[in-house]
């Protein structure tokens, strides 16, 4: 009648790492689902666009307006991961047909999604010159 007890071994940092970021990603998806866009997964989905290869973290489609992610946890180096992406995304805006004849070429099961409007009919917020940069801890809006 004795039972052992087994003892789960303690995670590694980088399973904790993964978990983190799994556990960060899913509210940013519930955010953004929950208030009626569409999730495409654009991770791990590297693309050449315009003179780039860029890969998004998440879009979200809801009518006109498109949402490209950029997740990160990480907490060095963060002002260089910026810039990079802020350079990857310039690339996506002068080259937005492509952007979106990639995507239907990537997800043919979203392509009337993204078909929906003609590119010039989608909003661009980056002509306000901010980003929306998704911590761990917050999300905030910031200048550039």
């Amino acid at each position: 009648m004795n039972k052992k007890s087994t003892k789960r071994k303690p995670l590694t940092q980088e399973q904790i790492d993964k978990r983190t970021k799994t556990v960060f990603k899913r509210k940013i998806r519930n955010i953004f689902t929950g208030m009626g866009f569409t999730y495409v997964p654009t991770n791990d989905h590297e693309m050449v666009i315009g003179l780039r290869k860029v890969e998004i973290d998440a879009l979200f489609i809801f009518e006109n307006i498109w949402l490209l992610c950029e997740d990160t946890i990480k907490s060095a180096n963060i002002k260089e991961h910026i810039i990079t992406k802020n350079e990857a995304f310039g690339e996506i805006k002068k080259n937005l047909s492509s952007f979106q004849d990639k995507l239907i070429e990537l997800f043919p099961d979203k392509a009337e999604l993204l078909n929906r409007y003609d590119v010039l009919k989608y909003m661009d917020y980056t002509f306000r010159k901010k980003r929306f940069l998704f911590r761990r801890t917050k999300i905030s809006c910031f200048q550039i």
